[in-house]
């Protein structure tokens, strides 16, 4: 997907115009590793403890899924505070 994104004024310069034109930015299409099911979980249709991949190859430091990704992340907490 080519996305085209204007920068319009700069606010610390006191609305004058920085940069006028376009930038071209291309953004790929998002994939979910296919073992993962951080939607299931975000949902709250399934636990962390449901996924396969949970605590064996999916843990914090070598995080899969955006669920494992932050501290804050189900899995990440899960993970922290149910073992």
């Amino acid at each position: 997907c080519d996305v085209l994104i204007s920068l319009g004024e700069c606010a610390i310069c006191g609305g004058i115009p920085a940069m006028r034109n376009n930038v071209p930015l291309t953004i790929g299409t998002g994939r979910e590793h296919p073992g993962c099911i951080c939607g299931e979980v975000i949902k709250g249709k399934c636990t962390p403890a449901d996924c396969p991949m949970f605590a064996k190859a999916c843990h914090p430091d070598h995080p899969i899924g955006p669920c494992m990704v932050s501290a804050e992340g189900t899995c990440a907490a899960y993970f922290k505070y149910s073992r």
